[in-house]
Formats: C-alpha cells, structure tokens, sequence
C-alpha cells in the first residue's frame, strides 16, 4: 500500500510529546513490512538544518479563499530511506517560535494547519495513488475534508491521540477556509465556534485512536470532551489500537544505564538507584524499603496533584523514596519542590526532561506511578515493564488494557479506581506490602520484563483496517 502519514510532528525532527514517537516509529514499522510510506510534516522554524539539511522537492500555488498559498516542498538531503519525509513551508504558519504557542495557543492555529491540509490533499491529488491518508489530532482535522473531495481514492483515516485538544477557531474563518463548500456546518460547528477535532471525527472514513479502553471511554460524556455523540454515532467506524514502543530502544541491557542489567541480575537495579541517589543528594534505603517514579508532564491530566498529597502523607509513615522526573506547569512544579523540602533526602526531582536521567529513574525504581485521570494509551509503563518496575496505575485507558492487578490472572502491577490521593494511597501501601514478599515480587518484575508490546505489531493491527475498509468495500 502507498500510505501518507500526515502529522504535526515526528522525532527526530520535532517534538512536544509522544505523538512525535508514534510518527517515527509507526511509519518506520509500516515500511519494514513492505509498504510505501510517506511522512509529511509542517516545515517549523526548529528544524536543525545543520543536523537534517534539506533539499527542494517541488512549489505548488494553491487558491483557498480569497488567498493564494505559495507552498514548498523539502526533503531531507540524505541517502534514501525507508519512509520518505516531506516538509511543508508556509512560512506565514510555521516560522514561529513555537509549534502550537506557548503558554497560550496561537489565536490564528485554526488556520495554520486548515492551509496545511490543503496543502496536503492537493499533493495527494497530484500523486494520484495514495492508498491511504492518515491525520493525526485536530491539525489534521481539516484535511479529511479538504481530501474527501479533493482525492476520493484514498481512506482518510483519523487517529485521536488525545481528544481534549480540539484546535477552535472562529466561525468567521468558514468562508476564508472553505469549509462551507467542503463540509457540512453540522460536521464543524462546536458552540460556536469551528473545531478542527469534530472535522476529523466527522470526515474521515475510519477512526483509530491509541487503546482500546480509550475507544470505548471518549463515547461517555466523562471522556468525550462534548463530542461524546458524535463518537457514539461513528462507533462502528472507531477502533482502538495500543501503540507500541521501541523496545531495543529501551532495553537495561543495551542502553548507557551505570549498570546495565537483565531479568537474570535484576540486583543491579540497587546499584543504579545508589548511583541516581547520589546525583540527587539523595539518602540510602533499607532493603525492604522500595523506590517509586514518576516520569512525565507535570499536569493535571498526569495526576500530579494526586501524586503529591499521596506522598506527602504516605512518606510519613512508610518507608521508601519518590524519584519524579518532568516539566510542565508551574503550580505542579511549586508543590513537588515543596514535597520534596519536606523530604529532602527521600524526594528526588529533575524538573526537566533528559531523557538519558529519565532512563535512570526507571532503573532505579521498583514501581513506577501513573495516577493519570485519564491515558488515552501510556508508554511510561510499558517502558517500566521493559526496566522490571512495576506500575501503579489508574483504572483508566490504556494504562486498564496494559496492567493487570495483582489480585488477578496474568498480574503486572496495582491498579486503583478512583481519581483521589487516598485511593493512591492504599496502593501504594499495597505496593509495600508486595515488595516485602521479595520472591513474589522478584517473579512478577521477572514476568513483566518478558511483555512485549512492539510496533510491528500495532502496525499490522493498522493494516488489517485498511485493508477492511479502503474504499469499495461495503460493510
């Protein structure tokens, strides 16, 4: 299949979160199976041209509104590889100094990419054989309009890795982005203003997003950020699918750990916690005492708040340490500073994200917490699995498809239901209770580190769907 892969960013080119991970990974998996793959991407002010230099592919005029668009086309100069890469250059959108805007969102976001999946549905007419057009999250809303009329041929495909972000604009851009002659105003509105998310919901001929459970949750009004009934009417074309991680990538064995290690000596994992503890001024621990982190964005969808009131009671008194590693909102920030100048010797924080540190903390750790309110798929624990922590998560997303409770068959890690600290507390006073039962503990940290949840097989779940539902296919 000739499959374009539309996103707003891919490693190693840029990157806010994990969508940039599963750009790379998943297309490269794709093409390692044979396929034809092509990456578009917005060409951003970030780009290290040095590192990545560039090379004009071809410039395109594209009318739109009362505008035209000069639009170019690079490629990186290199040797040829598995998935070509494309950048767009519209350098009105994306000359900036951020991706998106930061801390606000660009008032003009809207526009920007609608412009860019344009852009991106007039090269897939030209191409002529595009098989399948995938977009990711609301910038690539707009382009399952614009590439239903534009090339029809194709499978527009949406995928939602996280539907809270929705990319509004105004409802004075209709006419500018002509949206009232690719699209129906049902299919846009959202309280009055557009949305660029109900776009792709609405337009495109499948829906995927990144677990299963996560499928099911955004068709509840608990989860579905206001378009709940959009996503229960389209419910026989969604689909969820768990991502999957790199896994030589994240490998104790492989990668630069002070001591790296196997399931065969996991007694190493002691040795890196004495290392990190040292960088982090950190004092040393009983060996029935277990180390617990965190590594992520320091917000409220993480469970920061959650995190710190738990711990700031629970380190009174158990035993252990709290290693948090990430960036991210200010008041998060100011709260575990404070936790930890409560702690100073049982708390360590890296307030900033390196992912080398990050790497550490999941050697050193013996359970690695994830209070998220909600998780749309998670890869902190799966990468936690691949280092032997086992995870402490909410019932909730991927992290309820990936981690089963120890109270059940096939155990990986503890589970709680509700979005409280006290909830987090009782499992974390169950998570001590399992580390001083050290031969069951040692068995299920050996057990976790046999998962394996690859992208080769996420991409062939992929494939099986479009296959299932290219065009001309009744269902």
């Amino acid at each position: 299949m000739n499959i374009w892969y539309c996103s707003s960013e891919a490693v190693p080119y840029f990157k806010t979160g994990g969508l940039a991970d599963v750009s790379a990974s998943l297309t490269q998996a794709w093409a390692q199976l044979g396929h034809r793959v092509k990456l578009l991407l917005p060409l951003y002010r970030q780009l290290d041209r040095k590192k990545y230099p560039i090379e004009n592919v071809k410039t395109l005029t594209l009318h739109l509104g009362l505008c035209d668009y000069t639009i170019t086309v690079w490629r990186p100069r290199a040797k040829k590889q598995a998935v070509e890469v494309w950048f767009i250059d519209l350098p009105w959108a994306f000359d900036r100094s951020g991706l998106y805007g930061a801390p606000q969102d660009y008032p003009d976001n809207l526009q920007r990419f609608a412009v860019f999946g344009r852009a991106l549905a007039a090269l897939a007419q030209e191409d002529g054989g595009v098989d399948v057009l995938v977009g990711n999250d609301w910038q690539c809303g707009p382009l399952m309009a614009y590439a239903r009329i534009e090339c029809p041929q194709a499978l527009r495909v949406f995928c939602i890795h996280n539907l809270a972000y929705q990319g509004l604009g105004s409802m004075y851009t209709i006419s500018q982005l002509e949206l009232d002659r690719y699209s129906h105003h049902l299919h846009y509105e959202f309280h009055h203003q557009v949305s660029s998310m109900k776009l792709g919901l609405t337009e495109a001929d499948l829906l995927l997003t990144v677990s299963p459970g996560y499928a099911k949750e955004i068709q509840t009004s608990a989860y579905g950020c206001g378009l709940e009934e959009v996503l229960r009417e389209r419910g026989p074309r969604l689909q969820g699918i768990l991502n999957g991680i790199d896994e030589p990538l994240w490998s104790p064995q492989t990668r630069k750990l002070p001591y790296p290690y196997t399931a065969r000596s996991l007694g190493k994992k002691r040795q890196n916690l004495h290392a990190l503890q040292k960088k982090w001024g950190l004092g040393r621990l009983a060996d029935d005492a277990p180390v617990f982190g965190f590594v992520g964005r320091l917000d409220s969808q993480k469970g920061v708040d959650l995190l710190v009131e738990a711990f700031s009671r629970w380190l009174e008194r158990n035993p252990g340490q709290l290693c948090v590693l990430g960036a991210g909102h200010p008041h998060y920030v100011t709260s575990l500073a404070a936790l930890q100048a409560s702690f100073p010797k049982r708390v360590g924080l890296g307030l900033t994200f390196d992912a080398a540190l990050a790497e550490q903390v999941y050697a050193a750790s013996d359970f690695f917490v994830m209070p998220s309110r909600y998780e749309p798929c998670g890869l902190g624990q799966l990468i936690a699995y691949r280092f032997g922590a086992l995870p402490i998560v909410r019932h909730t997303g991927g992290l309820a498809d990936t981690v089963n409770d120890i109270k059940t068959k096939n155990a990986s890690g503890l589970v709680f239901d509700e979005a409280t600290p006290h909830a987090l507390e009782a499992a974390l006073t169950r998570a001590l209770k399992l580390f001083k039962q050290k031969n069951r503990f040692h068995q299920l940290q050996v057990g976790v580190m046999g998962l394996h949840f690859t992208w080769e097989t996420s991409a062939q779940a992929y494939l099986r769907l479009f296959e299932k539902y290219k065009p001309g296919i009744e269902h």
